[in-house]
């Protein structure tokens, strides 16, 4: 399943080690707190709870929505992107 991760996290040392964890899931970054990922079910499990470990005593957040096959034809993206893919 594909997912679409969302991070708001005011530290800078934790956000990116969060988003090193992410990149080390095979996670792609499509806006500077957004990254998008197919992952498995116990991934997606794992990832989380390391995730919730890195921000245990802060006041940052994780939000993993899923995104179905149909759904991610239905994507709408305009402006520039972080990356070298533009999502449509």
């Amino acid at each position: 399943m594909q997912y679409i991760l969302v991070y708001d996290i005011s530290d800078d040392n934790t956000r990116n080690k969060l988003r090193e964890l992410l990149k080390n899931y095979g996670a792609e970054r499509i806006q500077y707190s957004a990254f998008k990922a197919e992952l498995e079910e116990p991934q997606l499990i794992e990832l989380m709870q390391k995730a919730e470990r890195l921000l245990r005593g802060t006041d940052g957040a994780l939000i993993a929505i899923p995104i179905c096959t149909k759904d991610q034809q239905k994507i709408i993206s305009i402006g520039k992107q972080t990356h070298e893919t533009t999502i449509i």
